[in-house]
């Protein structure tokens, strides 16, 4: 999804759950009443000393309201497999999912984001939705919280002049320093929609699904309504903080 037409975003996770950064990241999505979708790779799920555990947690990312989706069991290319190694392998981590959280995945993103014709015509045809992203504040090779939180700010700023801002964020609950960041990148884009409110612009909504990137006006002045009244009630308050304080 290269962008759509308003400032929406949607956050999602992949290669968890991991038990020192999931339930980090599950804090600050609770704190911020945000809802997120998960791909996850499966073999941790039967792995014998963390089995029991990371099955809690993915039960518990279900629970609190997320998306559990397919990212592999094995987080191998895609690309590098047969159709028959390839239809086994995504078959039997969405057993596992299912049979954890109760709801079968609709979704699937390849690792490393590499596909091609050949995989895109196999996901189609076992019924599965394919789930990239546009936006992706974490760059290669970097441990610092800080790079991250100023790599989302740089591309929230590209991405609010744009034709087509709103896009699907991809961060990794396996990373210790995105657990750290992804609460501070709450706060940028509340501190953004501070400013926004104050000039009468469109303020970032970030949406609970994949799907509802993709709203009708009329649903997008309803959530822009709720947002204004939020903005209303705490950005006079914190609005220094917002504008200039800490990051």
């Amino acid at each position: 999804m290269a962008g759509v037409p308003h400032r929406v975003l949607h956050f999602t996770f992949d290669d968890g759950p991991r038990e020192l950064v999931t339930p980090r990241i599950l804090r600050a999505l609770r704190q911020y009443d945000v809802k997120a979708t998960f791909f996850v790779i499966t073999r941790v799920l039967e792995n014998p000393r963390r089995r029991r555990r990371a099955r809690a947690l993915l039960r518990r990312i279900a629970e609190e309201g997320h998306a559990v989706e397919l990212h592999g069991h094995h987080h191998d290319d895609f690309r590098e497999m047969s159709e028959e190694e390839l239809t086994e392998q995504l078959r039997h981590s969405a057993r596992l999912i299912e049979e954890v959280t109760g709801r079968g995945p609709r979704l699937v993103r390849p690792p490393f984001g590499a596909h091609d014709a050949r995989v895109d015509q196999l996901l189609a045809r076992l019924g599965y939705d394919q789930v990239l992203w546009a936006m992706a504040p974490e760059p290669a090779g970097v441990r610092e919280q800080e790079v991250v939180v100023d790599t989302f700010r740089a591309q929230l700023d590209e991405r609010e002049g744009s034709r087509l801002p709103g896009a699907v964020v991809v961060l990794h609950d396996s990373r210790p320093w995105v657990g750290d960041a992804f609460p501070r990148i709450m706060r940028v884009v509340k501190r953004r929609n501070c400013q926004l409110w104050l000039h009468g612009a469109e303020l970032w909504d970030v949406v609970p699904t994949f799907e509802a990137l993709r709203p009708t006006e009329e649903e997008v002045e309803a959530r822009q309504a709720v947002l204004r009244e939020q903005s209303r009630r705490y950005c006079p308050r914190y609005g220094r903080e917002y504008a200039r304080g800490p990051r």
